[in-house]
């Protein structure tokens, strides 16, 4: 081990890889064919990390089941990176574990984790987003800042060497092309592919410049001269995107986005098709219960965890994230809070008899929505509770079952992640012969229900709660989910 550390060390010195195994003639060794260990700090093929793992004699937290490829090579990157000169910072990120454990291990993560400001900005935006919800959309945005760094080199490899380098005021116009480039935009006819890179990315720099000020401010390795020579060139770099960053790209590409919203038929959901695939999640839930009764076998708990998830969130229409990534802790609070609740009387005798019967068939819980709401989530006491506690008990008896890591309720065995709802919908409205099981998705169900519900001719104070329900504003409710025109296959 003080070997194997010693010429990791050397190696990373000298920007040369010696690795383990010495290689077949003619087969190519460096860092991008081979990366390092980290447990016992040896360069390896990446395609044989995930065999090296399992038989690593430094690996002293080895798992049953083992870790999957992308997983294994994800954490050898970041332990590599952690060994450059800006590993404390990598070490110290919030978005270590949520965000760069869980990205695909390809050049784009790799050139993510060279590149400091990126990793700072996405850290900025992993402070301000709950966990669970983070892992998605950050990725997203800092693999858009690799692929626009990527570009800048394109124009100028020598000046363009990271994001940093790219935040001045005589880069502009670099910056702009650049930019059209990700967005996909036609001179000719003056159109945007990919519009919606077009239309941040200009938020994005402002951000990251801002940023990038903050740290030359607090920096004490460079002088004062220098710190207002830098912040002055980020003043006239932002100053440049604010003036004109809307008559170049923005403006176009807003027109764009709102042209191809408005000639694209958007297609509901048939009715008769949300009752098959609900009567089908049902009939397997039901039959799985059944089973798991007999003989607990991890092949019935998945059937069953995936039925009542995809079941709830196509009952309650909510987004899929706001019930999928409740975690088991909050989930028994929710469930011991809602069984001791005491309804006050006076309440119960001013609902009518139909009323009476909801609340009596229902539970309700609470789930962290977007923007800090808080979401109401439904669930019917028969036979779905029945289901939620098999579950609970499940997770209880079974540890060695879940990865420690793993918070979620609905979640797999050996899974280190939530399951996702919106693919085990579209495959049980497959299997439920429904005639178009492509538009069983959560957001087009959210409009059925909204637009559904014009019939009702609802008071405006009964859309609030219908909008409040489903976890966001009326106007929202108004402008995005309700439409007027309705298109039907």
């Amino acid at each position: 081990m003080i070997r194997s550390c010693g010429i990791m060390e050397a190696n990373e010195t000298r920007g040369v890889v010696n690795p383990k195994r010495r290689p077949p003639p003619g087969k190519e060794v460096n860092l991008q064919t081979h990366i390092l260990c980290q447990h016992c700090k040896q360069y390896l093929r990446k395609t044989n990390m995930r065999k090296h793992n399992k038989r690593c004699f430094a690996n002293f937290e080895q798992q049953e089941e083992g870790e999957g490829r992308s997983r294994a090579l994800i954490n050898s990157m970041i332990y590599t990176a952690t060994q450059r000169k800006y590993g404390k910072l990598l070490e110290n990120l919030s978005m270590k574990v949520e965000v760069l454990e869980r990205l695909r291990p390809d050049k784009e993560a790799e050139e993510l984790l060279k590149d400091v400001m990126i990793l700072r900005w996405g850290d900025t935006l992993s402070k301000k987003t709950p966990t669970g919800r983070k892992t998605y959309h950050i990725n997203s945005k800092v693999r858009l800042c690799v692929r626009f760094v990527h570009q800048m080199r394109r124009i100028n490899a020598e000046t363009y060497t990271d994001l940093t380098s790219c935040l001045r005021a005589d880069a502009y116009e670099d910056v702009l092309v650049a930019v059209r480039e990700l967005a996909k935009y036609d001179p000719s006819t003056r159109t945007f592919g990919a519009g919606t890179n077009a239309l941040h990315f200009g938020t994005y720099l402002v951000q990251i410049a801002n940023l990038y000020e903050n740290l030359v401010i607090r920096q004490r390795s460079i002088t004062q001269e220098e710190k207002a020579r830098t912040i002055q060139d980020l003043d006239w770099f932002r100053k440049q995107i604010n003036n004109e960053w809307t008559c170049e790209v923005g403006s176009l590409a807003k027109k764009e986005l709102a042209r191809k919203s408005a000639e694209k038929p958007y297609l509901l959901p048939l009715t008769e098709d949300i009752k098959k695939i609900k009567e089908l999640l049902d009939l397997t839930a039901e039959r799985s219960y059944n089973q798991l009764q007999k003989k607990i076998t991890s092949k019935d708990y998945k059937v069953l965890v995936e039925s009542v998830l995809a079941s709830i969130v196509i009952h309650n229409r909510k987004r899929a994230a706001d019930i999928q990534q409740i975690s088991v802790e909050k989930w028994e609070k929710q469930m011991k809070r809602s069984s001791e609740e005491v309804v006050n009387d006076e309440f119960t005798q001013s609902l009518t008899e139909c009323e009476k019967h909801l609340l009596q068939s229902y539970v309700r819980i609470e789930s962290d929505g977007k923007w800090g709401r808080i979401v109401p989530i439904l669930i019917q006491k028969e036979p779905m509770m029945k289901y939620l506690e098999m579950i609970l008990m499940i997770r209880k008896t079974k540890p060695q079952w879940f990865v420690k890591d793993n918070i979620y309720f609905f979640a797999f065995p050996h899974s280190r992640n939530w399951i996702e709802s919106p693919s085990v919908i579209y495959r049980y409205g497959v299997l439920s012969g429904a005639k178009h099981p492509e538009l069983l998705t959560v957001n087009r169900m959210r409009k059925h229900i909204a637009t559904t519900t014009q019939i009702l001719s609802l008071k405006p104070n009964e859309v609030d709660q219908l909008a409040k329900f489903m976890g966001h504003t009326t106007a929202t409710h108004e402008q995005y989910y309700k439409l007027v025109h309705i298109s039907l296959k």
